[in-house]
């Protein structure tokens, strides 16, 4: 796995239709609910509710059986006190606990949405942003080879996030989301790109 093409260049290449692009599908941001996600998600009484996990769940997609959830808000539990903290060596500790959990499934998304929701300055992945990206697929067949590839990949991807928020590109872009979403200031940086990835993805 790895990351073919650089954000900067991609949003030079939509800059221009990067408004339309928004409009488009900032419906489908769920900018509100996601707002009450990273609330809530700062109580860890809220983080083992189960109307906490439905919300989450829902917004996230995520559909893996009760053994696997249970695992996963562990994780988050445990993360929680520390959140501020985490980064690429906490990604590579959950997808490594993840993967004990499944036999089939390398949990990079999900892994990543964990993460972004303990510290929203680190970056997410999911199929559109990886489509944006173009983010290839794995190259090894075995679990312990996906692994390492899915590790290197989001520190690869961390980076390119790193390089890219620093450029006259993403305050360019920031703006133009600021313009078509108002009102959602506490929206981390890094988030908003990556709704505007997500967006170009789609």
């Amino acid at each position: 796995m790895r990351v073919k093409k650089s954000i900067e260049k991609v949003f030079e290449g939509v800059e221009k239709d990067l408004k339309k692009i928004i409009d488009r599908n900032k419906n489908s941001f769920e900018i509100e609910k996601y707002l009450r996600i990273m609330e809530k998600s700062e109580d860890p009484k809220c983080v083992n509710c189960n109307e906490f996990q439905t919300m989450y769940n829902g917004f996230y997609k995520v559909r893996r059986n009760e053994a696997w959830r249970e695992k996963y808000y562990s994780l988050f539990n445990k993360y929680l006190k520390d959140r501020n903290n985490c980064g690429v060596e906490t990604f590579d500790v959950i997808i490594e606990e993840l993967a004990k959990t499944s036999y089939e499934y390398i949990e990079i998304s999900f892994t990543s949405k964990l993460l972004a929701t303990l510290n929203p300055k680190m970056p997410l992945y999911d199929s559109q942003i990886a489509k944006t990206l173009d983010i290839t697929g794995y190259e090894a067949n075995d679990k312990t080879g996906k692994l390492k590839e899915a590790k290197e990949m989001y520190l690869s991807l961390t980076k390119e996030f790193k390089v890219f928020m620093e450029t006259d590109t993403c305050e360019r872009a920031l703006s133009i989301f600021n313009q078509a979403c108002r009102g959602y200031g506490e929206i981390s940086p890094v988030k908003k790109i990556d709704y505007i990835l997500w967006s170009i993805g789609k």
